[in-house]
């Protein structure tokens, strides 16, 4: 089987058990169903994820020469991947107190090195690998410009940005309106702020690149960066989700949903160079049996 077919159906199975798990909570009134899924299966499902992705982020440089535009976009890619996987496994598994966690049995880890390790991971997988994508994209999208490819925004896309880049002059606003009121930011969340603008450039990336390759004839070759976009789209509705979650406007329990956007995010990601290597694999196939035809005919 494909990975790109796997990677669906292994994503796909999770979320079905987690909703599984969340229709058991709403009716048995223990939320012990939700935050096992999330602290166990799920969060292994997303390390695993993110190991995937950076793998064959890493398979997919190696085909590409050194003077071509999408090798340089692919490394920042794959360097983005890895901050990822290092992101989850500090963030997901050693920065949350879980059955998976080898840090349990450290005494007082709790108080001071499992916290200090989850604000690491949010770091190295939200600023640091936001940052590393936003320059790998831009690569791809600097190669659609020179092919004659590169699409313009649409209408829709232009209201949708405006209106992320809306709620993220909002956050801007939050945050100094709560600085001026007496609100210390720690050393983290100072860290953590470029993660919105990233995103609001990530989102624009991602229109333009929805957009390119509906230039294209061949389908298959955009869909690596239509999955890219998709887990852009999501990761952005899910920031949005937190902060409604954070300001009162999504309530227990429903905001626990919003969980759920991390795994077909991660999924999406993870496709996206597994749609690249299919790609490439394909053309070689095709064009085999047309060099050995060409051999042939060269042949006295």
């Amino acid at each position: 089987m494909a990975w790109p077919a796997l990677i669906a159906r292994i994503a796909a199975a999770y979320l079905t058990i987690g909703i599984l798990a969340f229709v058991v909570w709403q009716l048995t009134h223990n939320e012990a169903w939700v935050v096992e899924f999330f602290r166990v299966p799920a969060a292994l499902l997303m390390v695993f994820l993110a190991l995937l992705e950076f793998w064959l982020s890493v398979a997919v440089i190696h085909h590409f020469s050194t003077d071509d535009l999408l090798r340089p976009g692919w490394t920042l890619i794959s360097c983005s991947a890895g901050c990822q996987f290092l992101g989850m496994i500090c963030s997901q598994v050693l920065g949350v107190r879980s059955r998976i966690n080898p840090l349990e049995v450290v005494s007082g880890a709790e108080e001071s090195l499992i916290p200090l390790l989850r604000s690491i991971g949010l770091l190295i997988g939200g600023t640091f690998r936001f940052a590393l994508l936003a320059a790998g994209l831009h690569f791809a999208l600097k190669a659609y410009k020179q092919s004659g490819l590169l699409g313009r925004l649409a209408r829709t896309d232009w209201v949708v940005f405006g209106g992320f880049g809306f709620f993220i002059v909002r956050n801007v606003v939050d945050v100094v309106v709560a600085m001026r009121q007496g609100k210390t930011p720690d050393v983290w969340e100072v860290l953590g702020w470029p993660v919105d603008p990233l995103l609001l450039l990530l989102v624009l990336q991602a229109f333009l690149l929805l957009r390119s390759t509906q230039e294209m004839s061949n389908g298959r070759i955009g869909l690596c960066w239509k999955a890219f976009s998709l887990g852009v789209f999501l990761t952005a509705l899910g920031n949005i989700g937190i902060w409604a979650t954070n300001y009162g406007y999504l309530p227990w329990p429903w905001s626990a949903l919003i969980w759920y956007l991390w795994l077909p995010a991660a999924a999406a990601f993870a496709r996206a160079p597994a749609f690249q290597l299919e790609v490439i694999r394909n053309a070689r196939t095709a064009a085999g049996p047309f060099l050995s035809e060409l051999l042939k005919s060269s042949q006295p």
